[in-house]
């Protein structure tokens, strides 16, 4: 139990592998690597990547200066982590931070 309220406080899921539902041992104590992942964390891993991908693709478009296209990739990275990942989450800080910064140049401060 202290395992999942660790890993609820530090990334802000609940795991359901067996190590935390079941108590079973984990792959690293047993110095091995499992070939088999938990369908959920490998979906959360997928979202995660997913998300990554859209914070890349914003910061590439703010960078060239396409601010609309950066909104809209920043803005579908807040639909992915809404409700999934907390307020102190890195993601979460990036995405607004490039959101706030899409907005300022495009002089749309009111959504800033």
């Amino acid at each position: 139990d202290t395992r999942k309220q660790e890993l609820k406080h530090r990334y802000f899921f609940d795991c359901a592998c067996n190590v935390c539902t079941d108590g079973g041992v984990r792959d690293v104590d047993l110095g091995c690597l499992s070939e088999a992942v938990n369908p959920l964390c490998k979906a959360e891993q997928q979202q995660l990547t997913l998300l990554s991908a859209c914070l890349a693709a914003g910061n590439k478009c703010r960078d060239s200066g396409d601010y609309t296209t950066a909104l809209q990739q920043y803005t579908k990275a807040m639909q992915l982590q809404k409700g999934k990942l907390g307020p102190r989450h890195i993601f979460t800080h990036w995405t607004l931070d490039g959101l706030v910064q899409s907005c300022i140049e495009l002089q749309d401060y009111d959504a800033a």
